[in-house]
């Protein structure tokens, strides 16, 4: 049986030991007191490395419905985005986020933001697509709305370290795509959305030529935990002769994917009974699936198809949204019957090679919350959590845990990067 309790986390949260933000930008459409920029490109260009801007979504919408332009991003960036009334999906970037070019050890944070059809409803490009970045691209609370339009875009070429936490990405026939990257999607849901018909000269047609698998892996490593990826169902356009087949939650080439605790992949709906696979490789072909015994594989597909999962123990630390003064829920999964030291630092990458396995926290910072038994069946303990009012918001934290089990052995989990959100209704 699991247990649930309530632990106020230790003041490490508070100050952040390595904290580098040297400015806070503010940036809101309507201006006013103590308003910096009015748009986001003239603050990127102004902040300094290292330093966080702040994007506000007014209670009286702008123009645009308070949709900011989105702009190139090529230094260590913390951008936070929140509701002036309430704490909710943040604000809507309209058009192409690019990343490129940050360094081993250093960040670009993009924190609750909504790139979707309110501030651009049409397959104009939407979203965010990083390139050649040996340090860290984190991701948390964002949203990815089709529509039923294509054009949207969360894409990563040549990327150590990418990290999808707590997002939605509804896609309109372009996957999300890791090429020659390294990601780790954590409570982040993929799905795609039905086709919006428009006018063209040829007659009645989809807003998007295709649709598309919701991931797409190229020479590329892909961690999934607490996640669900749908493939696109079966479609047919009633005016013409379009006629869509569903696809596969993920298409890998050349590429590694571990499904972990909590993690499905869910083919396409075909309209009848059936769905399209799990997973196929194209391309070289080339493919390895390790599946943990709590991650879901529904549609295995047939030899030529893909290879079989193969079964690994991928342990791992599991939380919802966090904002500051709230509670919050996070599971660590580990071994049946063990234990789980449950810990909170700040964020570190690269990670530290232990004879645990990776460390993901910043050894001074790192703080223990609560020590507790893992349940026999799943190996799981679901807490409840105090987040504290003071804590540094659009600052990368991590829990990690490190579990015990039943015959002495010890390891490090996958960990679950925070960027915390700002209090609710409390605007800064």
């Amino acid at each position: 049986m699991s247990l649930r309790i309530v632990v106020i986390l230790a003041t490490a949260w508070l100050i952040p030991t390595h904290l580098s933000a040297q400015r806070i930008w503010r940036v809101e459409c309507m201006g006013g007191p103590n308003v910096d920029f009015t748009d986001l490109p003239q603050a990127v260009a102004a902040a300094a490395p290292g330093d966080e801007i702040w994007l506000y979504r007014t209670a009286v919408p702008c123009a645009g419905w308070t949709a900011y332009t989105a702009t190139a991003i090529n230094k260590p960036l913390r951008i936070v985005g929140f509701s002036a009334s309430q704490w909710g999906p943040g604000v809507i970037i309209n058009g192409l986020i690019t990343v490129s070019g940050i360094g081993t050890g250093h960040q670009v944070i993009l924190s609750h933001m909504e790139f979707g059809t309110l501030g651009n409803p049409s397959s104009n490009p939407i979203g965010v697509d990083a390139s050649n970045c040996q340090g860290d691209i984190i991701i948390e609370g964002a949203d990815l709305i089709s529509g039923g339009y294509g054009g949207r875009i969360l894409r990563f070429t040549n990327c150590a370290n990418v990290v999808l936490r707590h997002c939605t990405a509804a896609i309109g026939g372009t996957p999300v795509t890791a090429i020659n990257s390294t990601l780790l999607m954590s409570n982040t849901l993929i799905g795609s959305n039905t086709p919006t018909l428009v006018l063209t000269p040829l007659g009645i047609l989809s807003a998007f030529p295709q649709s598309s698998e919701g991931l797409r892996l190229i020479n590329s490593t892909a961690t999934i935990v607490a996640s669900s990826i749908d493939g696109a169902r079966n479609w047919s356009n009633p005016y013409g002769t379009q006629v869509w087949y569903p696809r596969p939650a993920v298409m890998l080439d050349n590429s590694t994917l571990e499904v972990g605790p909590g993690a499905a992949l869910f083919g396409g709906y075909d309209g009848v009974s059936g769905h399209a696979n799990s997973y196929h490789t194209f391309g070289t072909g080339l493919a390895t699936i390790y599946k943990d015994f709590r991650g879901y594989i529904p549609q295995v597909p047939s030899i030529g198809y893909g290879p079989p999962p193969i079964p690994r123990d991928l342990h791992a630390t599991t939380h919802n949204t966090i904002t500051a003064d709230d509670h919050f829920d996070v599971i660590v999964a580990g071994p049946p019957n063990g234990f789980a030291a449950l810990l909170v630092g700040n964020y570190l990458s690269p990670p530290l090679s232990t004879s645990l396995g990776l460390l993901w926290l910043d050894p001074p910072s790192i703080s223990l919350v609560t020590c507790q038994p893992l349940d026999a069946v799943e190996g799981r303990y679901n807490g409840t959590l105090f987040c504290p009012s003071g804590v540094s918001v659009g600052y990368a934290f991590a829990l990690q845990s490190v579990v015990l089990g039943p015959t002495g052995s010890l390891s490090l989990t996958i960990p679950s990067p925070v960027v915390v959100g700002w209090p609710l209704g409390i605007p800064p």
